[in-house]
């Protein structure tokens, strides 16, 4: 565990003050961030596929999700017509390209689109709330990031009981909810600091969000990762795996953060 845990801090020593420098600059310098994650964890998940996909396939993934993430920063698009778009080109790319696989080949390409292209990249979307959206941000990678540190470590040092074995064998009840207290704790610290200027009922639900919600995310890919039978999404980030296993959770966290302060706060 102490290797790990050193591993991951070296990591984030270089990457958590990049993060949060892109994160006050805005614009498409975060763009940018956002696309290079969600490009290659596009990539990554068409790995969990039971099948080789195709090079066609890839550079039809990529391309939609730049697309998407772009959209969000530049344009009030109707994303429901840009998804409908991508969905007819996918489908009359496949009758065309005569692969085995095609149902699956689909259902793959829409999945990781829509997984990376709109769920983790509404990251854009967080990022562009008026005011407060990049102290919304940079609170929310902070922590969602305490929430997986905390469940980690206090789910290897007094993990027992387990939530779902069958989907990810190592989370247990005790690291759960240690991490959810940890986005708590955070949420509130920048709060009771004047960092983040919400309520304190803003406080809890965001603090659920981060470090409840957001867990589902890690189920998720969890899952994916047993059905493929792969440890990690990739080897890029040294002690974390790829760009997926450390930013499935932002991809629940994100698009929750966005909708609930769209609907409380502007509606």
């Amino acid at each position: 565990m102490l290797e790990t845990l050193r591993k991951r801090a070296l990591v984030f020593i270089v990457g958590i003050p990049a993060l949060i420098a892109v994160t006050i600059y805005g614009g498409v310098w975060f763009m940018l961030f956002t696309l290079l994650i969600t490009v290659l964890g596009g990539l990554e998940a068409l790995k969990f596929a039971h099948f080789s996909t195709s090079k066609s396939t890839s550079i039809i993934v990529v391309l939609s999700i730049i697309l998407i993430v772009t959209s969000f920063q530049y344009c009030s698009a109707d994303y429901l017509l840009i998804l409908a778009t991508i969905t007819l080109i996918i489908l009359f790319f496949e009758i065309f390209k005569n692969q085995p696989n095609p149902f699956e080949n689909v259902s793959v390409s829409l999945f990781s689109i829509v997984w990376m292209g709109v769920l983790l990249g509404s990251l854009v979307l967080v990022r562009n709330i008026p005011t407060i959206g990049k102290y919304l941000t940079i609170v929310m990678f902070v922590s969602v990031w305490s929430c997986d540190t905390l469940a980690y470590i206090f789910g290897s040092a007094f993990g027992k009981k387990k939530i779902l074995e069958r989907v990810s064998p190592k989370k247990s009840w005790v690291g759960s909810i240690a991490g959810l207290l940890g986005s708590l704790i955070v949420v509130f610290i920048f709060k009771h600091f004047g960092l983040l200027e919400i309520s304190y009922k803003d406080v809890i639900i965001l603090g659920i969000i981060f470090g409840g919600f957001s867990q589902l995310g890690d189920f998720a890919e969890s899952l994916f990762k047993r059905s493929a039978d792969i440890k990690d999404s990739s080897n890029l980030l040294p002690g974390h795996g790829g760009v997926l296993d450390r930013f499935d959770s932002m991809a629940i966290a994100a698009p929750l953060t966005y909708l609930y302060w769209t609907i409380v706060h502007f509606m």
